[in-house]
């Protein structure tokens, strides 16, 4: 009777001698190696007995293809070895496969000639998935997955055999896409191929990353869609149109919470996870502020997303954590929201917004904007760009972005210039426009001569003090 894997690495870690006496056992099962390979570099195995079976697996890999490589091997004046294979997808039906030593060439010619025992990236995508899940929350892995989905899983890259990927493999793929892309999106996905090359290293499936030193040529992404600012804030007439829709839940929906949690946002420009994850706690009344330390995020369990609410903000930033002042508005809204929640029971674990099924979350927030731009005839913002609103606002009131980059909770100024936009309607930026040029050119003659009526074409010139001259087109 045959043994299982874990049988067998029961077996081998009391036994060691059985790897040096039959390789074949390690050899014919990839996932044991990897295991005695993991128990090795805890110091839990003998690394020695595993180099004697990599030193006899290379042996046993270079005879196996000595009976099906006919091509000669050379010695490079690099001091390389190379040799050819045929390959149907180059235009001369053959590929150079190099190596520093001669023996890892062979290694290299066998994962060719036999690559059904090579990992390739597809094989190796979900253990690296599993490893990003300890490492970032499930949204940047989710956005990973997306990526992988829509750009890897179905291409020829990801079936290549990891240690036969080559430079000109990367960039055939690369290029045959990027144009459907813009600049971040192609960031995005170039990021999941570099850090998964990356993990094979780690994991000792190639040598090194095969994509180090490449640099793609972004122009020729896609050019991204033009942000106009009107779009990515609430104008003026827009915020009085959603705010009368506002009123209009608070009048006919008294026990919706949501629409309060929104009234925050306008106010303290928060992020929707942050203002969620409010607890009464967080309301300094004796200081007249409000502490903001912990949001909201998903989490992937069992294969499933949860809403959980963790102890810190966004990217884990010490700049997130921040005290913001606690206005008349704001005492306002919470004695409502306390109001509202003691008269419908409402309340967990001391959150502030919590509706009968518990706790509110950003997607509450989220259709409830939606529902309120909706029916105010105006277009659907998303409740980030209260926070934009909230930037600009302060902007235009004359607060520096030095300031308003604390208030957001943001590490870096360049972020916060781009949530800044132009919140002044038309005709009020025309009057501005118009009063900022007083004084910007000036006429030094008291009065403009008249300019005689001519059938010649003429055309206008001004000389360094400024004074009108006409010059006769000839």
């Amino acid at each position: 009777m045959s043994l299982t894997t874990n049988e067998y690495y029961k077996l081998i870690t009391k036994t060691p001698s059985i790897v040096t006496n039959s390789p074949e056992i390690l050899f014919s099962d990839p996932d044991l190696k990897k295991m005695l390979q993991q128990e090795a570099s805890r110091g839990n195995f003998d690394s020695d007995v595993l180099e004697k079976y990599e030193e006899m697996e290379k042996n046993i890999k270079r005879q196996k293809v000595e009976e099906v490589h006919h091509y000669s091997i050379r010695h490079n004046s690099d001091g390389r070895y190379a040799t050819n294979v045929l390959d149907e997808t180059r235009p001369n039906k053959r590929r150079t496969i190099t190596a520093y030593s001669e023996r890892d060439l062979y290694v290299k010619l066998y994962d060719h000639y036999f690559p059904n025992q090579a990992p390739t990236l597809e094989s190796i995508f979900d253990e690296w998935k599993a490893l990003r899940d300890t490492e970032v929350d499930s949204e940047t892995t989710h956005r990973n997955k997306n990526h992988w989905d829509k750009y890897y899983a179905n291409s020829k890259i990801v079936r290549i055999a990891l240690k036969k990927i080559e430079r000109q493999d990367i960039e055939e793929f690369v290029y045959s896409i990027i144009s459907d892309m813009t600049v971040k999106e192609f960031g995005n996905m170039r990021f999941v191929l570099d850090d998964m090359l990356e993990y094979a290293v780690t994991r000792h499936f190639i040598d090194k990353n095969p994509m180090t030193g490449i640099k793609f040529k972004t122009n020729k992404c896609k050019v991204a869609a033009e942000h106009k600012d009107e779009n990515r804030i609430f104008m003026p007439h827009e915020k009085d149109l959603f705010f009368k829709q506002l009123e209009l839940v608070v009048l006919n929906s008294p026990a919706n919470i949501v629409v309060y949690a929104i009234y925050v946002l306008f106010e303290l420009g928060l992020r929707v996870g942050e203002v969620v994850a409010l607890k009464w706690e967080d309301i300094l009344t004796d200081t007249g502020e409000i502490f903001i330390h912990r949001m909201e995020k998903k989490e992937t369990k069992d294969g499933k997303t949860h809403s959980i609410v963790v102890n810190y903000t966004k990217k884990k930033s010490k700049y997130g954590i921040r005290k913001l002042p606690l206005n008349s508005n704001l005492i306002e809204i919470f004695r409502k929201v306390r109001e509202v929640s003691l008269k419908y029971g409402y309340g967990e674990d001391g959150y502030v917004f919590c509706h009968d099924g518990g706790r509110i979350t950003r997607r509450a927030v989220a259709c409830l904007v939606e529902a309120c731009c909706k029916r105010s005839g105006i277009e659907v913002k998303s409740p980030h760009d209260i926070r934009r609103t909230a930037a600009s606002v302060l902007y235009s009131n004359g607060l520096k972005v030095k300031e308003i980059q604390r208030f957001l909770g943001h590490a870096d100024m360049s972020t916060t210039l781009g949530y800044i936009c132009n919140n002044t309607e038309d005709d009020e930026w025309y009057k501005k426009i118009n009063a900022a040029k007083e004084g910007l050119f000036e006429i030094k003659s008291n009065k403009i001569i008249p300019v005689p009526q001519r059938t010649h074409e003429r055309t206008h010139t001004y000389t360094s003090q400024n004074k009108i001259k006409i010059a006769k087109v000839q």
